[in-house]
C-alpha cells in the first residue's frame, strides 16, 4: 500500500475515535477548522550523484481539521493538508550552474500533535510536530515526474483570540517540512527540506 493511502486510513480512524470521545465531553469548543497561507523557502537538494537543484521562493497554503480533548486542554489533535510550490532556479553540475525552467511542488497529508501554552493574555504560543505522506513533483520545463514519499514537520507560532470574536483565533506561524528521498525521472532526489512563514485563522465550533 502506498504511504499516502496508509496515512489517509490512519487519519480516518483518528477522526472516528475523536468523534466517539466527543459524546462524553461537554466543554466548548472542541473542534476547529484552520486555514493558512504564506511564503516558503525551499532548500537546495542533491539530484543524482554529481548535481544539485536550487529553487526560488514560493508560496504555500494549508487546511486543517482539529480536535481539543477536554481532559487535556493544552493538547490539539490535527489532520492537515499542505501544499507549497516554488519556481526552479538553477541546476548545478560539477560546480557549473545553468538556469532551470519549471517548478517544484510538495503536497502533503499530515497528522499533527499540537501543544498550546495558555496564559493570562489573549496570545497563546504553540508548538507541534507531525508525520504523514507527500507527493513531490519536479517540472523541469521540458518534462515532469513525481513520487510519493514520507514526510515530517515541526510547527511553532502564536495564536491571538480577539475579544469581540471568541470563536476565532488568528495565527502567525513557522513550519519546517521535510521528506524522505524521492525518485524523479529515474534519478534519486535528496529529501526535500523547506521553511515556511504563515498567517492564518482557526474557526472554533
Amino acid at each position: 500500500m502506498k504511504p499516502i493511502y496508509m496515512v489517509c486510513a490512519a487519519l480516518l480512524a483518528g477522526t472516528t475515535l475523536a468523534g466517539a470521545a466527543q459524546a462524553s465531553e461537554g466543554a466548548f469548543p472542541k473542534w476547529y477548522v484552520g486555514l493558512a497561507t504564506g511564503y516558503t523557502s525551499q532548500m537546495d537538494a542533491d539530484y543524482g550523484t554529481n548535481s544539485e537543484v536550487s529553487f526560488d521562493g514560493g508560496y504555500n497554503f494549508s487546511a486543517s481539521l482539529g480536535y481539543r480533548p477536554v481532559s487535556a486542554p493544552f493538547l490539539r489533535l490535527e489532520a492537515e493538508v499542505f501544499h507549497n510550490k516554488n519556481d526552479n532556479d538553477k541546476f548545478t553540475v560539477g560546480g557549473v550552474g545553468t538556469n532551470l525552467n519549471g517548478d517544484f511542488a510538495t503536497s502533503a497529508i499530515m497528522a499533527n500533535l499540537m501543544f498550546d501554552f495558555h496564559n493570562s493574555s489573549r496570545f497563546t504560543p504553540y508548538l507541534g510536530f507531525g508525520g504523514g505522506a507527500a507527493t513531490v513533483k519536479l517540472d523541469s520545463g521540458t518534462g515532469n515526474d513525481d513520487d510519493n514519499v514520507w514526510a515530517y514537520q515541526f510547527k511553532a507560532g502564536v495564536a491571538y483570540s480577539p475579544v469581540t470574536m471568541p470563536n476565532l483565533d488568528l495565527t502567525l506561524g513557522y513550519r519546517l517540512l521535510g521528506t524522505t528521498d524521492a525518485t524523479i525521472n529515474g534519478v534519486d532526489l535528496e529529501g526535500i527540506m523547506s521553511h515556511s512563514a504563515e498567517v492564518g485563522a482557526r474557526f472554533n465550533f
